[in-house]
């Protein structure tokens, strides 16, 4: 049994262990009564020009929530915060 025969064996059996740690969230998604659900995170800045002709740069933060609905995602909440 050479090196390439171990270091395969090892990384199947590493792959194999791995499959165990996604059971928690299959049987979460499995018997989550409020359906799909996803979050969407946008960080940033943007640049402007004030009315005494400075440049200015705010940054930005926002979160939106959104839920699938029957065939549809529908947008549930944005927030958006100073950063």
């Amino acid at each position: 049994m050479g090196l390439e025969d171990i270091t395969l064996t090892l990384f199947a059996a590493c792959n194999f262990i791995r499959v165990f740690a996604y059971i928690p969230q299959i049987h979460k998604a499995a018997t989550d009564v409020n359906g799909a659900s996803a979050e969407a995170h946008l960080t940033g800045a943007y640049d402007y020009v004030s009315s005494d002709g400075k440049n200015q740069r705010q940054p930005l933060a926002i979160q939106a929530s959104f839920r699938r609905d029957g065939g549809a995602w529908k947008l549930m909440s944005v927030r958006s915060s100073d950063r």
